[in-house]
Parts: structure tokens; C-alpha cells; sequence
């Protein structure tokens, strides 16, 4: 922080770090280890990736898109009319409710995950047991909410 501060008032300012030089010897790896190494080298990769991969790699991406045409209808001043496209809507998320994945109990004696994705139109989330999904929740931003900045985005609605 005081860093910073010098910067910004073009004061001389300094920033010192500590850096340990460690023993660069390599260190012996295990009997055990190297055993199992050995064995399973044909499934272990033979160069590095070029990319990495992305940051948060969801088994269970949260969809928030497919609700859209029933959400739409409880908007103010927006004619009612249920046609082939709310039907698929509505079909969808039913499915999508009653899919053995979903169905898993949860253990209390297990810990639990919870992820959230946010866009510019909605926030989302899953709570996960084991990398299984255990309830998902969802809501669309209105108008006002969306032209705000995610850190000012409604937070009394719970995930």
C-alpha cells in the first residue's frame, strides 16, 4: 500500500523482497514412487502442453439461457402466450430437474463445493458433493441490475 502511495506522489520509494536460494541439488524420489513411475510411463504425458487449460474446467456447466422464454413471460407489460418455444423451455428444465444426476442425495458428513458463474444477464450456481451436483439456482438480472457493476449486483437473493 505505501508502495502505491510513493508512486502515485513521485516520492523515492523502495520495495525490498527476501529471496531464499535453495539446494537446486535434485532430491531423491522415493523406491515406491519410482516403482509405480516406472510401471505406468506410458501414461504419463511425453512433453509439457502448449496452452493451459482454462481456468475453472465446470463438469457441470450452469445454463442459464434455456429459461429465458418463461422468464420473459413474468416481465411487466408482456403479453402472455405460451407457444412451441416456452413449451421446449419449460421441457428443458423439466428434464433437466429429473436426470438421475440430479437426483443424489446429499451427506451431511461429506463436504460440500459451491460454484457460481455470473454475466451480464444472469448469476447461477451448483452445489456439489463429490464433484456431483446437489441443487442448482438461478435467476435472471433485471434491467437496472444488469448495467451495474458485478460487485454492486443484488447480493440479498441467496445462491
Amino acid at each position: 500500500m505505501q508502495l502505491k502511495k510513493g508512486l502515485k506522489r513521485n516520492e523515492p520509494t523502495f520495495l525490498a523482497t527476501l529471496s531464499v536460494k535453495e539446494d537446486e541439488a535434485p532430491h531423491e524420489i522415493p523406491a515406491a514412487l519410482d516403482k509405480l513411475l516406472t510401471e505406468f510411463e506410458d501414461l504419463r504425458p511425453k512433453e509439457l502442453p502448449k496452452v493451459l487449460p482454462p481456468r475453472r474446467a465446470v463438469d457441470h456447466e450452469i445454463e442459464l439461457v434455456p429459461a429465458s422464454p418463461l422468464t420473459d413471460l413474468l416481465q411487466k407489460d408482456r403479453r402472455w402466450e405460451w407457444s412451441e418455444k416456452q413449451q421446449k423451455a419449460f421441457q428443458k428444465l423439466k428434464d433437466s430437474v429429473v436426470r438421475e444426476l440430479v437426483l443424489a442425495l446429499p451427506n451431511p458428513n461429506k463436504p460440500f463445493e459451491v460454484e457460481t458463474d455470473a454475466s451480464d444477464f444472469a448469476l447461477g450456481g451448483v452445489l456439489l458433493q463429490d464433484g456431483h451436483p446437489i441443487a442448482f439456482e438461478s435467476w435472471k438480472l433485471n434491467r437496472a441490475d444488469s448495467a451495474s457493476p458485478l460487485q454492486q449486483r443484488p447480493k440479498d437473493q441467496e445462491l
